[in-house]
C-alpha cells in the first residue's frame, strides 16, 4: 500500500476552529496537549515556508606533524519564520 492509501489524517472538523486557549477549560491535560498539537500543525500547514540565511566559515591549518587540517562551522539565522511561527517540530518545551 502506498502512503495515499494508509489512513485518513486527523484534522479539525466542524463550523469553527477554536484556538487552544478557547477550549483549555473544557479539556483534561492530555486532551488539551493533543488538541494543541493538532491545532498548531493544521495552522502551520497553511502558512508559508520559513526562510533563513546561512553562513559558513572554513579554516585551514597545518598540524604540528605537517598534515593539513580543515575545520568548518555553519549557522542559520531565520529571516522569515513562516510556518515556524505556529509550529516547530522537535523544539524543546520550556520547563518552568
Amino acid at each position: 500500500a502506498n502512503a495515499q492509501e494508509a489512513h485518513e489524517a486527523i484534522r479539525p472538523a466542524g463550523d469553527s476552529f477554536r484556538t487552544p486557549a478557547q477550549v483549555a477549560k473544557q479539556l483534561s491535560g492530555d486532551e488539551f496537549r493533543l488538541y494543541e498539537l493538532i491545532w498548531k500543525r493544521t495552522v502551520a500547514s497553511q502558512m508559508g515556508d520559513a526562510k533563513g540565511s546561512t553562513a559558513t566559515i572554513r579554516l585551514g591549518a597545518v598540524a604540528t606533524d605537517g598534515r593539513d587540517a580543515e575545520f568548518s562551522a555553519s549557522g542559520t539565522v531565520i529571516t522569515f519564520p513562516g510556518f515556524l511561527a505556529a509550529y516547530e517540530e522537535g523544539k524543546d518545551e520550556s520547563r518552568g
